[in-house]
């Protein structure tokens, strides 16, 4: 597995970006990234609205959104210092199921305590998601080429961050309901957690392989 233990780097491992883009574990880290910042615009931009129209106030929505910052906050900070003792894989798989889960049960809140409590938990899972997938690749591909090998599943994340805000607000303005955006968030980093439930340290390059 990924995580054979704390903070193990695969320090005699040597991808650089061409090679590690050739295998499934690059991609697979590229869609956590993709979906992860995917789902977040859709809850940061849109939790409001949607909350809302599921009849909180504005006070309690944006009481909801603080809580939803202030989850992302502590899970930066604490699920990261977990993960160096459970090991990045097992973080990342908990974090992208509460994450899925969070979005999806949204789709039955009514009460406001119900916002609270959910949107704290997917801030806590995406601050958590953020740590684990910077730092897999050092163990997946080691140290060579690792900033650019980050740094490119970044544009992914980009992509996702303004596809889930327009997506969103796109489908309510199809529809009147923000309901099949959250529904599509939460599948989206359920099937994450199943891709990196599967996800193996790629077969080193063979010695010589042009980069």
């Amino acid at each position: 597995t990924t995580q054979s233990g704390p903070g193990r780097l695969r320090g005699s491992v040597h991808f650089s970006l061409r090679q590690a883009a050739g295998t499934g574990a690059y991609w697979r880290v590229f869609y956590v990234a993709t979906v992860a910042v995917f789902s977040s615009a859709v809850m940061q931009v849109h939790l409001i609205p949607y909350s809302m129209d599921r009849g909180l106030t504005s006070a309690e929505a944006t009481l909801a959104i603080a809580l939803l910052g202030a989850g992302n906050s502590a899970g930066r900070v604490g699920l990261g210092a977990l993960s160096d003792r459970l090991g990045r894989k097992l973080t990342l798989l908990a974090v992208l199921a509460l994450g899925g889960t969070a979005m999806l049960l949204l789709l039955g809140a009514r009460a406001p305590w119900m916002f609270y409590l959910l949107a704290l938990a997917f801030g806590l899972a995406y601050g958590g998601a953020l740590v684990s997938w910077f730092n897999i690749p050092g163990e997946l591909f080691g140290l060579s080429a690792v900033g650019a090998i980050v740094g490119s599943t970044q544009m992914g994340s980009n992509f996702g961050g303004a596809a889930g805000a327009f997506a969103a607000g796109y489908i309510f303005d199809a529809t009147g309901s923000y309901a099949i955006a959250f529904l599509l968030s939460g599948a989206f980093l359920l099937l994450g957690t199943g891709l990196i439930f599967f996800l193996k340290p790629p077969k080193p390059p063979p010695p010589g392989d042009p980069e």
